[in-house]
């Protein structure tokens, strides 16, 4: 049986119709959608602890896979020190080197941020397990933003749209003072590179807050997290236009008190939710994960251990004090390696050349001067410890 030509033209007609609405589409969704998810907030009471981070990469986790993102291409890191920090960048670079022109990537922190004094524009990321503010090493243990981080994913020469969220300084951080080289807790403008777009949750110098200013607001999340998931539901909106949008929000949820930035030199302007777009059930949010400090621990002790000094089995140990079999052994390792006095290297060399029947040792007693070994010649071994007169020095022969 033959369809009649009528029919014939009209099935074309909407086919066409069809494909010219549904390529558009497909041409603007990413063929890969990775993320790499920060949040740091058991900080010790030196620094300032916090109450959302991780209840903000947990809820942020959950808004990207309606996005598009897979749970295998999200990263999600937990209050992780220095050492768990640079792993998972290193671990999210190798994926930016996969991905395609066509491709979004997105790193998010949310934590404690700050700038070193006298390094304008200078932001340092700060991880769980840092030294005391007051010590004049505190930024050894910190994350330099473009140094560590931003080199890092420029290293990788993707040609896929990158954007980076910045949610930091937060709170009260006491930071050292000018004279030890310290800082401010609010942070200046890194510049965006090309093919991104960074986004900071607060202006230059100003804190972010870990809660919302206004009742009625979410308290477990930050404000900037809350304005964020609000803008990745809207439909048919690129990228540079919600982060963009972030800002009336976020000012309305800390009555002012804070005004996110954002800087765009991105190279294409993908857009994160489709009009029509069916996105994929919520997931249940996932608690914090048990993780065994001694995974960490055991990985770093043989660079520790094959270091000279002690510098580094400290700076170890800082890092893996909750490890205990780990602690302990660093610990036993730094007194292993202090120097021993000399007066106990003299001692030892006497034990080593003397019998116990070499001195015929006779102690004058006096006030003024110290106590005299007479040595009898006759008995003296190869080597031997002995003065020649009351006020000589002590002498090996």
């Amino acid at each position: 049986m033959h369809m009649s030509r009528s029919i014939q033209v009209w099935l074309a007609l909407a086919l066409a119709v069809l494909l010219a609405w549904s390529i558009p589409a497909l041409a603007q969704t990413p063929e890969r959608r990775i993320a790499l998810l920060i949040g740091n907030a058991a900080y010790s009471e030196q620094v300032g602890r916090l109450n959302n981070p991780v209840n903000d990469v947990n809820a942020l986790s959950g808004s990207l896979q309606g996005l598009g993102f897979k749970p295998d291409d999200i990263i999600v890191v937990r209050n992780a020190n220095r050492v768990e920090m640079l792993r998972a960048i290193r671990q999210f670079r190798d994926k930016l080197k996969t991905l395609r022109s066509g491709d979004l990537a997105f790193f998010y922190f949310s934590g404690h941020g700050a700038q070193p004094s006298g390094r304008e524009g200078r932001l340092n990321l700060i991880p769980i397990g840092t030294v005391a503010p007051d010590d004049d090493s505190f930024w050894f243990d910190t994350l330099r933003f473009e140094d560590d981080i931003l080199s890092e994913f420029v290293a990788a020469k993707t040609d896929a749209a990158l954007v980076l969220a910045v949610d930091a300084c937060r709170n009260e951080l006491r930071l050292p003072n000018r004279n030890l080289g310290g800082g401010d807790k609010g942070f200046g403008v890194v510049p965006a590179a090309s093919g991104m777009l960074i986004a900071f949750a607060a202006d230059q110098n100003q804190s972010a807050k870990d809660r919302p200013a206004v009742s009625g607001a979410r308290s477990d999340l930050s404000p900037y997290v809350q304005a964020l998931i609000e803008g990745l539901q809207e439909e048919g909106r690129p990228v540079s236009a919600v982060f963009s949008g972030l800002r009336p929000r976020v000012v309305a949820l800390t009555g002012g008190a804070q005004e996110p930035t954002v800087q765009i030199k991105l190279n294409r302007d993908p857009i994160l939710r489709l009009r029509n777009y069916t996105p994929l059930p919520q997931p249940v949010l996932p608690g914090p994960v048990p993780v065994d400090p001694c995974d960490a621990a055991r990985k770093d002790w043989d660079v520790a251990k094959a270091s000279t000094g002690t510098v580094s089995l400290e700076a170890y140990l800082r890092q893996h004090s909750a490890c205990v079999l780990y602690a302990n052994a660093a610990r036993d390792e730094i007194q292993r390696r202090q120097p021993k006095p000399v007066k106990d290297d003299i001692m030892d060399l006497v034990e080593k050349v003397q019998p116990a029947s070499f001195l015929d040792a006779r102690v004058t007693p006096s006030s003024t001067r110290a106590p005299v070994i007479s040595v009898n010649p006759a008995t003296l071994p190869d080597y031997a410890l002995f003065r020649e007169c009351d006020g000589c020095p002590e002498m090996v022969v």
